[in-house]
């Protein structure tokens, strides 16, 4: 397969996942109370957090190295390195999961059905990371639409059709959808994802006849090149479920919930500069490699262009029709997510001027810079969050959550300028060579 039509399957894929999220979120919020669907938007963040130390940056190094291992002919090199990183996600989650256990013991929360919710969350910490390991094994033997489809499609697929049929049947015997029902029907979905992902790559991975020794697998190697790409990968998604958590301490799980549904409505302005991100990876570090500053920044340039060719209709729809699309989508009794909508919407725009600075930083060797960035983000979105939540409820949480993705944007796009000299914005009069 061609980039092109890699590229082109690259963004109909974000672009079906986005769907498939969208429809889970409809069903849930038509189906749960705002309160309900807040503990399981509590619970999800909260796994999804706890599954940031078990992935770390593992998906992108099986990447690089497995199709580095095979292009000098070391098939058995590349499985070394897909059974150590499953070793190593194993190891990580159980710790992980029994470190959650004990304490979710000691602290004695009162709310039970939330803690239970929690627990049965916590298959998906395994089960989440394994997948993305396995999605990112087949990208590297040359399965890059099976591994696309393993690592982000599969999973939200047959969660929403389990949904589907659990809401069907007859509530005498399934008992109807609660926070717990649904829970597990995620832990379920991620289960038998991970079991397709792991038989295509049983059918799939390279063949040991006639392979050459070559060279080794080095742990030690191996968990210095994920480090600092497992900090970025996890302090971005820290950032993204920190607020749905502050909220359900602060605020309680009701407004969780509607703030959850506003957030995942706005996420869709920043789906166009996803995929374009995704398409532009080897471009930026083709480029960089080359030392073609010029096409550098015409590719900056382009790259802006069509994130806020995306990004702009996008926003102004959910700003203009937010209110009736939420009610028809979800239910009139989530329209307070509207003016939280309406704010993350904002900040996703003005950040999406800086342009593709994450993505360039990390394609031309400068991750710690963009490291440094995101934890700094970090740190802002905790104390903003801390202030605001207390005083002003969900809007409150999407003020410092929209405050952070633009302070974040600024200061990445200074260090772009800085390392780079080009400019990642559409604005000409920035530009550093003139």
């Amino acid at each position: 397969m061609t980039l092109g039509r890699q590229s082109i399957f690259g963004i109909a894929i974000k672009a079906f996942s986005i769907l498939l999220g969208f429809l889970v979120v409809a069903i849930l919020a038509r189906v749960l109370s705002p309160a309900v669907y807040g503990i399981y938007s509590v619970a999800l963040a909260s796994v999804t957090i706890m599954a940031i130390p078990t992935a770390m940056g593992l998906p992108n190094y099986v990447v690089r190295e497995i199709a580095g291992a095979l292009s000098e002919d070391n098939p058995r090199l590349a499985r070394q390195i897909f059974r150590a990183a499953v070793t190593l996600v194993l190891m990580l989650a159980a710790v992980v999961v029994a470190g959650a256990l004990i304490w979710t013991l000691v602290i004695h929360s009162s709310d039970q059905t939330g803690q239970a919710v929690l627990w049965l969350g916590l298959g998906l910490v395994p089960a989440m990371a394994l997948t993305q390991v396995t999605g990112a094994a087949l990208r590297g033997v040359g399965g890059h639409m099976l591994g696309l489809l393993v690592g982000q499609v599969l999973r939200h697929l047959l969660f929403l059709c389990l949904l589907v049929v659990w809401v069907l049947l007859p509530a005498s015997l399934t008992g109807g959808l609660s926070a717990l029902s649904a829970m597990g029907l995620h832990a379920l979905a991620a289960t038998l994802a991970l079991s397709v992902g792991l038989l295509i790559w049983w059918r799939l991975q390279p063949a040991l006849q006639g392979a050459t020794t070559g060279a080794q697998l080095q742990m030690r190697a191996m968990l210095g090149s994920t480090g600092v790409m497992g900090v970025i990968s996890g302090a971005q998604i820290l950032n993204d479920n920190l607020d749905v958590i502050m909220l359900g301490i602060l605020d309680g799980a009701e407004a969780a919930g509607l703030y959850k549904l506003g957030a995942t409505a706005a996420l869709v302005t920043v789906a166009g500069l996803q995929a374009i991100n995704m398409v532009m990876m080897p471009h930026f570090a083709r480029l960089h490699r080359e030392g073609n500053t010029a096409a550098l920044q015409a590719l900056a340039t382009r790259s802006v262009r069509l994130i806020l060719l995306t990004a702009l209709p996008t926003s102004v729809l959910l700003v203009a029709l937010g209110r009736p699309l939420i009610s028809l989508a979800f239910g009139p009794e989530y329209i307070d997510s509207y003016l939280p909508m309406v704010i993350r919407v904002t900040g996703q725009l003005v950040s999406a001027l800086f342009g593709s600075v994450i993505t360039i930083l990390n394609m031309t060797g400068h991750e710690v810079d963009t490291m440094k960035g995101v934890l700094l983000g970090t740190l802002v979105n905790v104390v903003l969050n801390a202030l605001l939540i207390p005083i002003y409820g969900p809007t409150g949480a999407a003020i410092a959550t929209a405050i952070t993705v633009v302070a974040w944007n600024i200061y990445l796009h200074r260090l772009v300028r800085k390392r780079l000299a080009i400019n990642s914005t559409p604005f000409p009069f920035l530009n550093v060579a003139r």
